[in-house]
């Protein structure tokens, strides 16, 4: 043994780029209340920034952050390690050293866990920048087809040009007009000043209240305008700050949208998320220039149609896309997320993480039809490299952990209460072994002189019924159980 570790198995993870650590439970009453860290390999402090921990209690050497979520979160999932005896990955920042972490924690004995750290600093920065620009609403804002206006003493005090190009005025002319000129009628407005005189009563100065009226443009024709009001006391007036967009013309609507979606495209650019625009009506998919970097094929070198943009992607993928876009467009989804691959034009894959909603629908008799979807997709694939050689990494350190107490009896990592593998069929047992070994459906099918239907009919059967979501928490699981 070496500082609690097996030798065999300190040798092992010394050289590995996974932070290790080994670390023994402190209970108070049945309850796990800290840990000693036990062992840790060079990486680790490479990973994590922290030295001298050896033969230290976390929480003793850490009060600064005992009561912060993030460390009630890790606690909880070292509880559950131990008491079922399943690995768990998580993902957390941690305040003390400024670093986002993707953690693995594994029970290798009672009351023993091993820990394994990657810093995925820089992956958490690449999404925080698209939450950020996403997030930011300015961008929508700053476009030509918005009006901006403000109104003191029902007199125009300055417009954008957008304004006054909507409503047929040259640049200036609308300044020192009163606003009654776009009226109607005296009635037209009887709705916003209704409104705005309910907020100077109830001093809500933050609400924008919103509008669909009818103006008469410097022509005389008539337009409908979405008109956002905000009051606001000036010295010792009631100034009126307002927005515009024409809903009065399709086209103008369809430009709007366009220019919309150039203004996304612009908050996507730099952050690592790629776009797509899907007119389900004539199933033509338009995909943005980051593309080109996620799969190395330019957007118009690729079959714009959902059939041909969806053929690069794995085999065992392909069920669940086509589940996600089904509920998505039945209406069963409001808003789809999924991971899956695409094969790169150098051959290897891609894991991407997608988020899409359909945005248009049509009623019609019996139906609501859908007619457009959005989305982006995130390269994830240094994510999922972390969670397979996490889980190679752990298989291996847990052949070696069991090696090296061949001479004792071999806990369960399924507890005092049995197996969980005694809820599924024997068929069911042997397609989870197989796929655990790193068998495809299609290899698992042929050994077993099965369909491939019936394999994968097998294998989502298993999965629900042992509550995993991927094939890396069934190898972990057939790891704990020792099927491997």
């Amino acid at each position: 043994m070496k500082d609690g570790l097996p030798a065999v198995c300190a040798t092992f993870v010394a050289e590995s780029s996974f932070g290790v650590a080994f670390c023994e439970a402190i209970h108070e009453q049945g309850v796990v209340v800290d840990f000693v860290t036990r062992y840790a390999n060079a990486a680790f402090e490479q990973q994590t920034g922290i030295s001298g921990v050896v033969g230290q209690r976390f929480l003793e050497t850490h009060r600064d952050v005992a009561d912060r979520p993030e460390t009630a979160a890790f606690f909880d999932v070292i509880r559950r390690v131990l008491a079922v005896g399943r690995a768990e990955t998580l993902e957390l920042y941690s305040p003390a050293i400024h670093q986002w972490m993707f953690l693995e924690v594994a029970r290798l004995q009672p009351g023993f866990f091993s820990c394994l750290f990657r810093s995925i600093n820089e992956r958490r920065q690449r999404e925080e920048r698209v939450r950020r620009r996403l997030s930011d609403q300015s961008f929508l804002l700053e476009g030509p087809s918005v009006g901006y206006w403000k109104v003191v003493d029902r007199t125009f005090a300055w417009t954008n040009r957008a304004f006054e190009k909507m409503l047929g005025y040259d640049v200036g002319e609308l300044v020192g007009k009163s606003s009654s000129c776009m009226h109607v009628s005296p009635e037209s407005f009887a709705e916003v000043d209704t409104r705005i005189a309910e907020i100077m009563r109830n001093g809500c100065f933050d609400v924008a209240p919103q509008f669909e009226i009818e103006l008469v443009r410097k022509d005389g024709s008539h337009g409908w305008f979405e008109v956002a009001v905000l009051p606001k006391w000036e010295k010792d007036h009631l100034a009126l700050f307002g927005s515009c967009i024409d809903r009065s013309e399709y086209r103008k609507a369809q430009l709007a949208l366009a220019e919309s979606e150039e203004r996304l495209a612009l908050a996507l650019y730099g952050s690592d998320a790629a776009f797509f625009d899907w007119d389900i009506a004539s199933s033509t998919v338009i995909l943005d220039k980051e593309w080109m970097r996620l799969i190395g094929i330019a957007p118009e070198a690729l079959v714009t149609r959902r059939e041909g943009w969806l053929q690069t992607a794995h085999p065992e993928d392909r069920a669940l896309i086509d589940d996600t876009f089904e509920g998505l467009l039945s209406g069963a989804l409001s808003a789809g997320a999924m991971e899956f691959r695409l094969q790169h034009s150098k051959g290897h894959w891609v894991w991407l993480r997608f988020r899409g909603r359909v945005v248009h629908r049509e009623s019609r008799v019996g139906a609501c039809e859908p007619l457009r979807m959005v989305g982006s997709v995130v390269d994830v694939s240094d994510r999922k490299q972390n969670e397979r050689e996490s889980e190679q990494l752990l298989r291996r350190l847990a052949q070696l952990f069991r090696a090296s107490n061949a001479a004792g009896p071999s806990a369960s990592a399924s507890g005092e209460g049995g197996s969980v593998l005694a809820l599924l069929s024997r068929r069911q047992r042997q397609v989870f072994k197989l796929i655990a070994s790193g068998l495809t459906s299609a290899e698992v099918a042929e050994k077993l002189n099965l369909s491939e239907a019936t394999v994968l009919t097998h294998r989502r059967e298993l999965m629900h019924k042992l509550n995993l979501k991927n094939v890396v928490a069934l190898t972990r699981l057939a790891i704990d159980e020792g099927e491997i």
